[in-house]
């Protein structure tokens, strides 16, 4: 099921970063997955068995597919939702990173850095001075 399809294209503008470029189910249902449980800790064995595939067939798909390991492709996720909450929301840095399933701050910042260049608190306020 690609969630593309499943919205309405009036709605588009609505969607989710990352959404709208996911044209293979498999990505897509990994991303709602993701997505759908984001408050939680999650594993490669944990996205394994919410889709019902082996922790096997995960990894091989995500690296054919992405070139990425299956605990990348959670954080992309997972600091691509961080990006949206930061740029829409007034909420902490902190308060993001613990809804996101991040039991340390810390880790989240410097996930967030490593993949977006720069730390979440200069992106929310760049955000908002745009």
């Amino acid at each position: 099921m690609a969630i593309d399809n499943a919205i309405p294209k009036s709605q588009n503008l609505y969607v989710p970063e990352g959404y709208q470029a996911l044209n293979n189910p498999f990505l897509a249902k990994a991303e709602y997955t993701i997505r759908k449980a984001h408050y939680q800790t999650m594993s490669a064995g944990d996205l394994a068995k919410k889709m019902a595939v082996s922790e096997r067939t995960l990894n091989r798909k995500l690296k054919e597919l992405t070139g990425e390991t299956p605990k990348a492709f959670i954080d992309g996720v997972r600091i691509s939702h961080a990006c949206t909450l930061l740029a829409t929301t007034n909420t902490s840095v902190k308060e993001i990173a613990l809804s996101l399933g991040y039991t340390d701050d810390s880790v989240f910042r410097r996930l967030f850095k490593q993949k977006i260049k720069m730390t979440p608190s200069n992106y929310q306020q760049q955000r908002r001075n745009n």
